[in-house]
């Protein structure tokens, strides 16, 4: 389609229930086999708070770890300016493994970016795929 009219398409597609408390990638999209397939550009919008250390460190325990993930995410959803990134999942066309911070402001419905592209290490990518 995107060809045949000459523009862009954008499309959206809500978070599955299980992706909440874990880093965004293609199974956090809803039932969506084809954004995969189709798409050029895939990005995702998450929560920031899966890249702490203090997340980091909370998958790393050998009981809870799940639990505790879920409450740092659960705190991090409370906030009123959250810290959220944008993930670039997949790029034809250039870079793919970067991320965009941004603040979202919830009183306002409102972003800011926040600290600017950053360039996603190869142990970031890695966590990206393990989850």
């Amino acid at each position: 389609m995107a060809r045949e009219l000459h523009c862009p398409i954008i499309c959206t597609s809500s978070t599955a229930r299980g992706g909440y408390n874990a880093a965004v990638g293609y199974d956090s999209f809803y039932g969506s086999s084809g954004i995969e397939y189709a798409a050029d550009c895939a990005a995702g919008l998450q929560l920031s708070a899966v890249y702490s250390r203090e997340y980091k460190d909370a998958g790393k325990e050998r009981t809870g770890a799940k639990e505790k993930q879920a409450a740092i995410i659960e705190r991090a959803k409370k906030e009123i300016l959250r810290r959220v990134s944008l993930v670039g999942l997949k790029n034809r066309r250039g870079q793919m493994s970067c991320r965009i911070d941004f603040l979202f402001d919830v009183r306002h419905c409102a972003f800011t970016e926040s600290i600017g592209v950053e360039t996603l290490s190869s142990s970031d990518v890695e966590d990206l795929i393990m989850f």
